[in-house]
Formats: C-alpha cells, sequence, structure tokens
C-alpha cells in the first residue's frame, strides 16, 4: 500500500478496509488482522495499525472479541457503503462544483462529463 503525505496513514488504513468491507471483500464476522500483524504487513508503526483498527470500530465497522482481536461487524457492508454514499455526495461532490466553477465549466458541461465516466468502464487501481 503506498501513502500519500495529505492525509494521516492511520486514516488511509482504516479508509482502505472500510473500501474492502464496502465491496464485499471483507464479509460480516470474518477477522481482521492483529495490529502487530497488519504493522508488518504494511511497514508501519503498531501504534498507527492499532489506530486504525480502532478507528474502523468507532465506524461501526468492526469490533472486538476478546482474546479474538477484531472482527467485521454485522451490517458493516450496508454502513460502509452509506458513508462512502454521503461522502461522495455531500463532500466529493460539493468540492467539484466549486472547482467547476472556478474553471468555468457550466452545469450542462459537468453532467455530460458524469455521463461520460458512467458510461466507461472503471479503471483498475494501480499498485
Amino acid at each position: 500500500m503506498r501513502f500519500r503525505n495529505d492525509v494521516p496513514v492511520f486514516i488511509q488504513i482504516a479508509d482502505a478496509f472500510a473500501a474492502r468491507i464496502a465491496a464485499g471483500e471483507l464479509r460480516d464476522g470474518e477477522r481482521l488482522p492483529s495490529a502487530r500483524d497488519l504493522a508488518s504487513e504494511l511497514e508501519v508503526n503498531p501504534a498507527t495499525a492499532a489506530r486504525a483498527l480502532q478507528r474502523l470500530a468507532d465506524e461501526g465497522l468492526a469490533a472486538t472479541e476478546r482474546t479474538c482481536g477484531y472482527r467485521v461487524s454485522a451490517g458493516a457492508r450496508q454502513a460502509a457503503l452509506s458513508s462512502r454514499r454521503e461522502r461522495l455526495l455531500g463532500q466529493t461532490l460539493a468540492s467539484v462544483a466549486a472547482e467547476a466553477r472556478v474553471l468555468g465549466i457550466s452545469r450542462t458541461e459537468l453532467c455530460r462529463g458524469l455521463a461520460r465516466a458512467f458510461a466507461e468502464p472503471p479503471e483498475e487501481p494501480a499498485d
């Protein structure tokens, strides 16, 4: 996983897990890696990994089980999808609209661009 400098690493890790939950890659009840294992895998500090797992729990996407660590919470996929929808429809589109206004892009042009983006197959993420 490559980390950006503009967002804390623990948030990027938590967001990556939330995306996997939303996509159905991680299912309700599935065990998440321990903070130590996650830190080793991603080459980050164990405290950073622990903060990422705690963030998932704070968002209702994971729950701790005594002696078992973290597991994906029941209903986590719907919660992750709902959160991502809210972020897209709120923050992301508001930023796009503001940038479009600065660039002089009309609402019609922006809607056409969005329609084209929907018609094109999604790009595969680069590793």
